[in-house]
């Protein structure tokens, strides 16, 4: 594991089933995610399965390097109604 500095956010990158997923040590809401994740040509991890969701969950936790993270899961056009 190694950190690195991407657009001033500095950050780890782990490759989990396959992909490559970003880990920032920056607070951003999920539309500063959205925007940053396209900006790299990416996009917010979007789990497709329990797996994919409990991988993800495990290595932050084992890695101590968030206490909250994005999804690319919201309920924003539902959210207020």
């Amino acid at each position: 594991m190694s950190t690195f500095l991407l657009e001033e956010h500095y950050a780890i990158i782990q490759i989990i089933g396959g992909h490559g997923i970003f880990f920032g040590f920056e607070s951003m809401t999920l539309r500063e995610a959205i925007a940053f994740c396209n900006k790299q040509g990416g996009r917010v991890f979007e789990p497709r399965n329990f797996y994919q969701i409990q991988d993800v969950y495990r290595f932050a936790q084992n890695a101590r390097l968030l206490d909250s993270y994005w999804i690319g899961i919201s309920d924003l056009e539902e959210e207020g109604r």
